[in-house]
């Protein structure tokens, strides 16, 4: 009898340190953009797959630069604004796509883009309290290891170095790190921790 076989998915994530970098092109639009397009909804799916009784069978690992910078007092207000202007501009182009006449169903992607970001916009105020960190980390997921890396300290300073981040930032993450990630205790009850 042949054995199945057996896959782990594991996600992992990184951003460079682009707070306070500007916004466009890499600045904090990259980081909102992430949060928008991917985190949010991949929270959300899981939360309805755990509604509908499927266990999501995966594993997340975030940088701890990135865990930093989502926590940062002056990154919600930042992805705030940039869904107001992504709605904005979502009912403008309807408006001038309806001055215009044309197809009506470009009209409906820019009222769709502008539902998609008043959802993403709610998700991120009420669902999940401003902070996708916790959010990840206190969902309970049987089979959701959600667990940031270590912070190299080589890795830190090339951040430092490529990206200009002050070397204060990177020590910062590197003690929020070790604040924010503790192992859970089955974890280390079983050794899967491994840092």
């Amino acid at each position: 009898m042949k054995h199945p076989g057996k896959v782990v998915i594991n996600l992992h994530t990184h951003l460079p340190y682009v707070l306070h970098h500007g916004d466009w092109p890499h600045g904090s639009d990259w980081l909102c953009e992430a949060v928008a397009e991917c985190y949010l909804p991949l929270l959300t799916m899981c939360h309805e797959l755990i509604a509908d009784g499927i266990t999501p069978n995966l594993s997340l690992d975030i940088s701890p630069i990135l865990c930093e910078q989502l926590e940062h007092p002056d990154f919600a207000p930042i992805f705030i604004e940039y869904c107001n202007t992504k709605m904005a501009l979502a009912l403008k182009d309807a408006e001038k796509f309806i001055a215009m006449k044309a197809d009506p169903h470009q009209v409906y992607l820019a009222h769709y883009w502008h539902e998609w970001y008043l959802r993403r916009q709610y998700e991120f105020e009420h669902s999940y309290n401003y902070s996708i960190n916790e959010s990840f980390k206190n969902t309970k997921f049987t089979s959701c290891h959600y667990r940031p890396t270590p912070p190299p300290r080589a890795s830190g300073l090339f951040h430092a170095r490529c990206f200009r981040t002050p070397v204060s930032h990177v020590r910062r993450s590197q003690r929020a790190w070790a604040a924010f990630c503790r192992p859970m205790p089955s974890e280390k009850a079983r050794g899967r921790v491994t840092w």
